[in-house]
């Protein structure tokens, strides 16, 4: 096979099925039908975003809210061109810092006297809020996954274990991160008394906002793993029958691989729900994530606020797509034949 089409099926199976038509367009196949393939698949997103981006400068320009206007595309542009300043200001000064410390300590001081002679305080910027949001909604999604996985385990190989918890499941599934929030604040406000139990790592707020993330986040991987398992076709069940597999050597074998795309589709619905939670609970929690950013800018309420608060929803919703076509990748790259089905 061709190193071009090689290459394009890879892009096809990851999920870059834009690039797909340009190698095979180098390669000479069949030219007017990749560039049609291609002109769909990136034209068609791209009339879309630049038709929301005519509306949206048109009601900028030409309605107002009482006192208070829209801010535009180029208002909210120009927002973030000023997050990314100040974000390359703070490292600079960071590295500025650093080097002074490697300075003290070139002319014999330890570090922990030089640090604490040169004390720097990290300001805190829109790119650090953002990765301290992607760490706690990681970190809330990866406890659901541990959660989820092996109890949707045991309730798609066992009835009685479906029949025992799906009542809880379905009673619990409903519950608003706005109602978790409280009873998870009450809960870590008895067992942290001091903010050295939780340390710097690890602040409260970061713990409570990934308990509630964990919360909400759970549902769809147990239900999609149970499912998966329960559907396990009972050929392959039998073979490990047949070989006389252990219960875990069979779940390793041959129930995980089996259900590994279903496992898979819950934790991306986990993903995505964890990153709309995600907002609300570091709001209530006062965390110095997004959602942290998000209400100190509400607090303002004027123009300037608003076009922050547009800009944070843009990034919100970037990244929120961008993590969904992560997993979809990954669920390409280990669902083999099933992977033409993923949408």
């Amino acid at each position: 096979m061709h190193l071009l089409e090689r290459a394009a099926i890879t892009c096809d199976r990851l999920g870059f099925s834009w690039i797909a038509p340009l190698l095979r367009l180098a390669r000479g196949d069949r030219p007017s039908h990749q560039i049609r393939l291609f002109l769909l698949a990136v034209g068609t997103p791209l009339l879309a975003i630049t038709a929301a981006l005519l509306i949206w400068l048109a009601l900028a320009t030409q309605v107002r809210i009482g006192n208070l206007a829209i801010p535009g595309p180029t208002a909210v542009w120009d927002r973030g061109v000023e997050m990314v300043v100040e974000w390359q200001d703070e490292r600079r000064r960071a590295a500025e810092h650093e080097a002074m410390i490697a300075k003290a300590v070139a002319d014999g001081l330890t570090q922990a006297e030089a640090r604490q002679m040169l004390n720097f305080t990290e300001k805190s910027t829109f790119a650090s809020q953002v990765l301290l949001s992607l760490r706690t909604v990681f970190t809330g999604v990866f406890m659901a996954v541990l959660i989820a996985v092996p109890l949707g385990i045991l309730c798609g190989l066992f009835k009685w274990a479906h029949a025992l918890s799906d009542p809880l499941v379905q009673l619990l599934k409903p519950v608003s991160p706005l109602a978790w929030f409280p009873v998870v604040y009450i809960v870590m406000n008895a067992l942290i008394t001091t903010p050295s139990q939780s340390g710097d790592w690890f602040p409260k707020s970061f713990i409570i906002a990934a308990c509630v993330v964990c919360l909400c986040a759970m549902w769809p991987t147990l239900i999609s793993t149970a499912n998966g398992v329960a559907n396990v076709e009972r050929d392959h069940l039998n073979v490990a029958r047949v070989l006389n597999l252990g219960f875990f050597a069979r779940i390793r074998f041959v129930i995980l691989p089996a259900a590994l795309p279903h496992i898979c589709t819950g934790i991306r619905l986990s993903l995505g729900i964890g990153w709309m939670v995600l907002i609300a609970a570091e709001m209530m929690a006062v965390s110095p994530g997004l959602g942290g950013f998000i209400w100190n800018w509400y607090q303002s309420s004027n123009e300037t606020a608003l076009s922050y608060l547009l800009l944070s929803v843009i990034v919100i919703g970037m990244i929120g797509f961008a993590l969904d076509r992560a997993m979809i990748i990954v669920q390409r790259m280990i669902s083999h034949g099933a992977a033409a089905q993923i949408r």
